[in-house]
């Protein structure tokens, strides 16, 4: 059984010491601090404004959330533990019934997130949630790879 729940700094901490390994790979190249976990929670904390967390049988797997980039402009991220399959289904249903709408009804006009090249089944998952690639982006991870972007505007 999955259940839903508003993040928090526990729960966003343990899905962060124990994500998968490519999330762990694309969050590194983003960010200064290589596995500092604990930062990273602390980061989703204070800057998330739109949160969701995802457990199955009582084990945390998957944070979805935003934060916001600029005015009408909001930041998406994703991340989770290799026990993605079984929350999968639920956080995709959140993500396009819940999470972008949300966002649109706070005064988002973009919502847009990154996702280093090569990471397909994410791709693929980012596309069907609503999100359309917008443009490579070269040179944007802190060792020069190469990120996709990948958004959702709404008109005026």
């Amino acid at each position: 059984m999955v259940e839903l729940e508003k993040i928090n700094f526990a729960d966003v901490l343990y899905v962060a010491q124990n994500m998968r390994e490519r999330d762990r790979e694309e969050i590194n190249l983003c960010r200064w601090d290589d596995d500092d976990f604990e930062r990273l929670a602390e980061d989703c904390m204070s800057n998330t404004v739109f949160g969701w967390l995802a457990k199955a049988g009582g084990e945390p797997v998957a944070v979805l959330g935003a934060v916001p980039a600029r005015p009408g402009v909001w930041g998406a991220y994703l991340f989770a533990t290799d026990r993605w399959p079984e929350v999968s289904s639920t956080m995709s249903k959140v993500a396009r019934r819940q999470f972008l709408p949300v966002l649109r009804t706070a005064g988002a006009h973009r919502v847009e997130c990154h996702s280093m090249e090569g990471y397909d089944t994410i791709h693929k998952w980012i596309e069907w949630c609503g999100l359309r690639r917008e443009a490579e982006v070269p040179g944007f991870g802190k060792d020069g790879r190469k990120f996709i972007r990948f958004a959702k505007v709404w008109n005026s």
